[in-house]
C-alpha cells in the first residue's frame, strides 16, 4: 500500500499519523527510500505509545495508561508536500 501511495501521491510529500498531537510522526521524504525508512520509523513509534489522561504519550514501561493502539487510529496517510 505504501507504494501504491507513493506512485499515486509523487514526491516530495509528507508521511503522516491520521490521529495524533501535534507533529508526532510527521516527516517529509523526498524518495521512495526515504519513505520506507519514515514508514518503518513512524509505525514502530506510533505502537510505542500510551494514552495517559488524554493524551498520547510515549511509554515507559511501567505499564502506565492503555495501549494507543487499542483506542486511536494509528493509520498513517501520505499528502503531497506543499513549500510554504
Amino acid at each position: 500500500e505504501v507504494q501504491a501511495a507513493a506512485e499515486h501521491v509523487g514526491f516530495p510529500a509528507v508521511l503522516k499519523p491520521v490521529s495524533g498531537a501535534a507533529s508526532l510522526g510527521v516527516t517529509k521524504v523526498m524518495s521512495a527510500s526515504e519513505l520506507a525508512e519514515a514508514y518503518t520509523k513512524t509505525v514502530q513509534e506510533l505502537h510505542s505509545l500510551v494514552v495517559i489522561s488524554g493524551a498520547l504519550q510515549q511509554s515507559d514501561g511501567s505499564g502506565q495508561g492503555v495501549e494507543a493502539e487499542k483506542v486511536v487510529n494509528l493509520a498513517v496517510l501520505l499528502e503531497q508536500y506543499l513549500d510554504g
